[in-house]
C-alpha cells in the first residue's frame, strides 16, 4: 500500500508543479487598423481663393489614411511617421483633384500637425475611414 501512495504522492506533486510554471509566454499582439486624419490643410488658386482639402470626390468625408498597428504601436508611435508619410501622398492626389496652385500638405506634414489626429479605427465613430482593403491580423 506504501508504494501506491508514493506514486499518488509523485503523480500529485508533477500536476500541482505543472500549474505552478512560472514560465510567461507573451501574447502576441493583435494588430488593429489606425488611421490619421487629413485637417485642417487647404489648397488656394492664383487668386488666393482656397478651400479645405477633403475627398469629396471619393468618400464625401474627411480624407484619411489607415494601416494596421498593435497597440504598443500605437503608444509608441513608432509607425506614426509612415502613417503621415501615406497622408502627405493622400493630401497631394486630392489637392491635384482640386487642380489647386499650391498648398499646404508639405508644411502640415513637415510639422507634424496630422499625428495629433492619429485614432483608432474599430468598434468606434472612426471605423467607418478604414478602406475594406485594409485587412488587420
Amino acid at each position: 500500500m506504501q508504494p501506491r501512495r508514493l506514486a499518488f504522492a509523485a503523480l500529485f506533486a508533477a500536476v500541482i508543479a505543472c500549474g505552478d510554471d512560472m514560465t510567461v509566454v507573451p501574447e502576441e499582439s493583435e494588430s488593429k487598423p489606425v488611421c490619421m486624419l487629413l485637417v485642417d490643410t487647404h489648397g488656394y488658386w492664383q487668386d488666393d481663393h482656397g478651400e479645405a482639402i477633403s475627398d469629396v470626390f471619393g468618400t464625401g468625408h474627411v480624407a484619411s489614411q489607415c494601416m494596421c498597428m498593435t497597440e504598443e504601436e500605437l503608444e509608441s508611435r513608432s509607425l506614426h511617421a509612415d502613417l503621415n508619410d501615406l497622408l502627405l501622398e493622400e493630401c497631394e492626389r486630392l489637392a491635384g483633384l482640386f487642380e489647386f496652385d499650391w498648398n499646404e500638405c508639405q508644411k502640415h506634414h513637415d510639422s507634424g500637425l496630422w499625428v495629433g489626429f492619429t485614432y483608432r479605427a474599430w468598434n468606434n465613430y472612426w471605423d467607418f475611414l478604414v478602406p475594406p482593403d485594409l485587412v488587420c491580423e
